[in-house]
């Protein structure tokens, strides 16, 4: 039995050996606008010496994908709060961080906001990593 418990364990470490790091690693906050409306505010960190594109770029846009609120609904679309960087190829980036907003309605006393953030992380010579965050999102009216 410890052969096997042993083995098992040997197996899930040599698979967390081959586990990445993101690139771009995200969090979330929900701030109260007025008495029904909530601002979810994404924040990104994006790994030194990458970038990663706006959601107005034309090529490789960042993503918000099948969002949608149970008990709520979206007011409006996903607003950028910083300035990207144009590059010379005509695309636009952020570098260090990013950051984006989502207005929700409740209609109900709880809601929940859920879907998913695409991005690609690229760095000059290397290229780029696309990446995927889930998201569920517990909203209570307060």
């Amino acid at each position: 039995m410890k052969k096997i418990i042993s083995i098992i364990a040997c197996c899930i470490l040599s698979l967390s050996a081959f586990a990445q790091d993101a690139y771009v690693v995200w969090s979330h906050k929900v701030e109260k606008v007025e008495k029904d409306l909530y601002k979810v505010i994404f924040s990104a960190k994006i790994k030194e010496g990458y970038h990663s594109y706006s959601i107005k770029d034309e090529i490789s846009a960042t993503e918000f994908l099948d969002c949608s609120v149970t008990g709520g609904k979206l007011e409006g679309e996903v607003i950028e709060t910083l300035k990207a960087i144009p590059y010379p190829d005509g695309s636009l980036c952020y570098e260090g961080e990013m950051e984006y907003v989502q207005l929700i309605r409740l209609k109900a006393a709880e809601a929940l906001y859920s879907g998913t953030i695409y991005t690609d992380a690229c760095k000059k010579g290397e290229g780029c990593h696309s990446e995927y965050y889930d998201f569920e999102i517990s909203l209570k009216s307060r």
